[in-house]
């Protein structure tokens, strides 16, 4: 259940937020070196111990570092949404000698699952020989581009030296082939219905937000509610990065259950929100808790990585402090993955065949209508405006141009936040 109430005090020019249900339940998600913290989701204290650099926690006393099998936190995490190459550059990372990647060759959804990190390195995946004398151990898992949790468990686990890498692509190419990926097209739902759909559900979870928020910071010993909003939980000069962690924690406990508009899906198509593909956004929320961005966070576009692919790959290397890269790594880098193209709004078009069969709706014959390529064509084409608008929302040039100095290049389908 969601929190009474958030509590916070004002630090100068900054707001410190603190979760309180009861008496006895007050805190702030913070995990620090040989401490005992106790969360409010927790029964039992979460126990944290170190060794070095590497920190890490459990419900039950865990057995030291290295006892019967050589264990380590990644070095590198890659954040990026799905099929935006993230599988592509996990391949490349798996072939250096320099790198480790999990045991499970598999996205760990480490960061973004509470389950998962309350039981801390116990469960993670990265072991083997001679682990601890590897430079880089790199795993990646889309589910973190947007998550509202990852940001702020890396850095609490990893601490503030961790290395990120958002992969990132055109936001129109994004959706069509997550499309694709996920097999909607299988599941007769047209991409014009998977995506009103998605988006009718993340309109009314932002919504949610919106209520909820000044409901919920109610500054300490004053009544009074803070004039915030969403876009301020993520702005340095308002909150810290700990604040801003409680706030939207306490936000998804009251809002993160809203999962339909109205409808309901086939069971697997709704696996990536529409906020994973908003990635101006999902970098501003990173670099909060990361501010060091040129040391800590490199962002590759697909589209460079196709058309520039010795300039992106030399950005990477120099990222990770690696030799310059070899003709062989050259080509491996370049030539692996699904590269971005001018087709994607096509091959959408042409899966909608499945759906609507030979020139008719799928329904009852009484209710079937003509559907031409062209009629599929032009709701498409709603839909891809519909989808620039709403990424729109809430991004100024100033973000957009951010964005562009992580990435090399202008955000694609952010052309009109700097017209």
């Amino acid at each position: 259940r969601g929190p009474s109430r958030l509590e916070c005090e004002r630090d100068g020019a900054w707001r410190r937020c603190a979760v309180v249900r009861s008496k006895s339940c007050r805190w702030l998600l913070v995990l620090g070196v040989a401490q005992v913290v106790r969360p409010c989701w927790a029964a039992q204290p979460v126990k944290c111990i170190s060794t070095g650099n590497y920190v890490r926690c459990a419900r039950e006393e865990l057995p030291p570092l290295g006892a019967g099998k050589e264990v380590r936190w990644p070095t590198v995490v890659g954040i990026g949404p799905a099929k935006s190459g993230s599988s592509s550059l996990f391949h490349y990372m798996s072939s250096l000698p320099e790198c480790a990647v999990p045991a499970t060759k598999g996205e760990q959804n480490f960061f973004d699952n509470i389950k998962k990190v309350s039981s801390g390195l116990s469960w993670y995946h990265f072991e083997g020989e001679g682990l601890m004398n590897m430079t880089l151990l790199y795993e990646k898992s889309p589910s973190y581009s947007a998550s509202n949790l990852a940001p702020y468990t890396v850095r609490m686990f990893l601490g503030e030296q961790a290395k990120l890498i958002f992969t990132t692509r055109d936001i129109l190419e994004l959706h069509s082939s997550l499309y694709l990926y996920l097999g909607v097209d299988k599941a007769t739902v047209s991409f014009a219905d998977w995506m009103r759909h998605r988006i009718a559900v993340h309109e009314a979870k932002t919504e949610c937000f919106r209520a909820e928020l000044p409901r919920l910071l109610i500054p300490e010993g004053d009544g009074r509610q803070l004039d915030m909003g969403l876009r301020d939980i993520h702005d340095p000069t308002i909150m810290d990065w700990q604040s801003a962690n409680v706030v939207e924690q306490a936000l998804e406990a009251e809002c993160g259950k809203i999962r339909n508009a109205g409808r309901s899906l086939p069971k697997g198509t709704m696996d990536r929100p529409f906020s994973f593909g908003l990635p101006v956004q999902a970098l501003r929320r990173w670099a909060l808790v990361f501010p060091r961005t040129s040391d800590q966070l490199l962002c590759l576009d697909l589209h460079m990585r196709q058309d520039r692919p010795d300039y992106e790959l030399r950005r990477l290397h120099d990222f990770l402090g690696l030799p310059a890269p070899t003709e062989q790594q050259l080509s491996k880098f370049g030539g692996q993955g699904e590269h971005a193209d001018e087709t994607a709004f096509d091959r959408v078009v042409q899966s909608q065949a499945f759906i609507y069969g030979n020139g008719t709706t799928a329904g009852p014959p009484t209710e079937a209508v003509r559907i031409t390529e062209e009629d599929v064509r032009d709701e498409v084409s709603q839909v891809y405006a519909q989808i620039t608008q709403l990424s729109m929302i809430d991004v100024t040039c100033a973000d957009a141009r951010f964005a562009e100095s992580l990435c090399g290049s202008f955000p694609r389908g952010y052309e009109g936040a700097c017209e």
